[in-house]
């Protein structure tokens, strides 16, 4: 009995709360029904810049790998796609500048003792993306992958301290061989070694001008031959006498057709089957009268 008399009581408890709050919340009902829409909006607005967002990000992913997989050993579409408006503020775009940028170092050393100004001019250009990269990018891999190209780049640009320095900055993966490297610049007779480095240069072979050389004028000057003491062995000569058997008082038949045929030997000679009649000799165990021969077709 008294359980029940507590649940009415709090039941009515609970009644009069809520109309006391029903009769204080009345006057601000429209406030409150416009935040509530406000905030429906605004739900419903971030869940399509989610959406959006979600397709330009897909989109500019797909514009990177259509970079990487066309081909071009100097990247320059991979560095118009860094660069492109459309995909600004994604993230594909730091990515594409750092793959943008590790290609041109790789290039820069192969040409380094070939192409000395070319090289050098790659160095230049990548420096300021590595730089934006390794201190503006949120993400600490591609930084540090920033800062490992940014000290090789010194390294080929004989700035050994500077190196030294972004080496020693450099986390995760690529840390222990930043260590390496860092180390190995302060070893002994390194910096000799960097110094002629970046003035040494292949020998080039001494091509000779020949014919067929690039660059050189092929030589016409060739000797003609003297008509003037020249003799032919022809003069004087028509041309049916020049090729011969043409004359009116040569035969005609240039090739031996007309010759009489050989005359033909007699198969039966040639193998000595039957002999001939003036060679024959009568047989004397024949019956007189009799033939030699008989043919079986006559019986």
């Amino acid at each position: 009995m008294k359980t029940e008399r507590r649940h009415d009581l709090g039941t009515n408890e609970l009644a009069r709360w809520t109309a006391v709050w029903v009769e204080k919340i009345k006057p601000y009902s429209s406030l409150l029904t416009a935040v509530v829409v406000v905030l429906l909006g605004m739900a419903a607005v971030g869940s399509m810049w989610d959406s959006a967002s979600e397709s330009k990000q897909e989109a500019a992913w797909d514009a990177y790998a259509l970079a990487v997989n066309s081909g071009d050993m100097e990247m320059t579409k991979m560095q118009r796609v860094a660069n492109d408006d459309v995909h600004a503020g994604t993230e594909m775009q730091e990515w594409a500048r750092a793959t943008w940028a590790d290609r041109q170092l790789f290039l820069a050393t192969q040409t380094y003792l070939i192409d000395r100004e070319s090289s050098q001019e790659k160095l230049r250009r990548i420096v300021p993306a590595y730089e934006q990269l390794a201190e503006s990018t949120g993400d600490g891999q591609l930084r540090n992958r920033a800062r490992f190209g940014l000290a090789q780049v010194y390294e080929l640009q004989n700035k050994l301290e500077e190196a030294r320095q972004q080496y020693d900055l450099v986390r995760g993966d690529l840390e222990p061989l930043a260590r390496i490297r860092a180390d190995h610049l302060l070893s002994p007779g390194v910096k000799e070694s960097y110094e002629w480095l970046a003035t040494a240069e292949l020998p080039k072979s001494a091509l000779q001008s020949a014919p067929g050389t690039p660059g050189s004028r092929p030589a016409f000057e060739a000797d003609l031959p003297d008509a003037s003491g020249a003799s032919s062995d022809f003069g004087g000569q028509s041309l049916e006498e020049i090729l011969g058997g043409l004359s009116t008082g040569e035969s005609d038949d240039r090739y031996g057709t007309d010759s009489p045929p050989a005359e033909e030997e007699n198969l039966d000679d040639l193998f000595g089957e039957t002999p001939s009649e003036e060679s024959a000799e009568p047989d004397e165990s024949a019956e007189p009268g009799a033939t030699a021969t008989e043919d079986p077709n006559e019986s």
